[in-house]
């Protein structure tokens, strides 16, 4: 199968999930390895196990859904531009890119967290909402190099890894916690 022919298998899961054109590839690999990791530290309602599965799905959705909106508002585009003044565009444009990440990995993790504190009273703080939503918006700058035109595969490998990782492991620390 050539990447083209499964984007267009899962073309229709795009469509469910709100993601339009966007490739929804990393949430589907991420959403069993969280649903997993529920199972492993001794949830076995099945119920909450698929309820992970569906968040992981959504929080992607919505993470690439805001990072599209932000990079394309042309508001937010006009107000960096007149406040960056005296700067070469590119400086506005990498401002906006950073925005863009930062964001996109807020919006991600929160769902992530906020989510999982529906079924695990760990996750119902501000511990470990702040360190879990912090964490993914600074693991989503790294949205920067694909955006800049480097490498896509090599950087989008890079940022779902490091996101993924790094979000995980949070949502980890606080699933393992007793309350």
């Amino acid at each position: 199968m050539t990447p083209d022919s499964v984007s267009h298998v899962l073309r229709p899961v795009s469509v469910l999930f709100l993601l339009g054109d966007a490739p929804i590839h990393p949430g589907l690999f991420f959403a069993p390895v969280i649903g997993l990791a529920v199972w492993w530290a001794g949830e076995k309602r099945i119920w909450v196990v698929g309820l992970m599965v569906l968040v992981t799905v959504f929080s992607w959705s919505a993470a690439v859904s805001t990072a599209y909106w932000v990079f394309e508002n042309e508001d937010l585009k006009n107000l960096i531009h007149s406040n960056i003044e005296g700067t070469p565009v590119t400086g506005a444009t990498s401002v906006i890119w950073l925005i863009t990440g930062f964001l996109a990995g807020v919006v991600g993790a929160a769902i992530m967290v906020c989510g999982s504190a529906f079924v695990f009273p760990s996750f119902r703080g501000f511990v470990p909402i702040a360190t879990t939503t912090i964490m993914g918006g600074l693991t989503g700058l790294l949205i920067y190099p694909f955006l800049a035109g480097w490498n896509e595969t090599v950087s989008l490998v890079i940022l779902f890894s490091v996101w993924q990782a790094s979000v995980g492991a949070c949502l980890g620390r606080w699933l393992t916690i007793d309350v």
